[in-house]
């Protein structure tokens, strides 16, 4: 599959037009994270969203500074796997994140 027609099957992108699609597909990079890295820390501004092609990312209510400071075990509020996409809500309506996003594995 091309990486219009992956995306196009994940639900956030199915209703957008080709022309869209063909501006987000030249708009994506990848990046890989470690287990433990913060993608998104909650409070930050919202200039980007991820589309999560592989590995496991874990969403906390407290600032990754707040979970420095206690342990993280026990915080994750939710878990997505392989393919979803994050920080989408706050890129759309520009508002500050409102959640920590962070790898659990790579």
């Amino acid at each position: 599959a091309t990486l219009k027609e992956w995306l196009s099957s994940i639900s956030f992108f199915s209703k957008y037009p080709d022309l869209i699609m063909d501006r987000v597909c030249e708009c994506l990079f990848t990046r890989t994270y470690k287990p433990k890295d913060v993608i998104i820390n909650k409070g930050d501004n919202s200039t980007f969203m991820i589309v999560l092609y592989s590995g496991e990312v874990g969403i906390y209510l407290q600032t990754a500074e707040e979970l420095k400071a206690s342990s993280i075990d026990g915080k994750c509020i939710a878990v997505k796997n392989n393919v979803g996409v994050l920080g989408e809500r706050g890129l759309l309506t520009r508002e500050p994140r409102g959640a920590t996003c962070i790898a659990h594995t790579e």
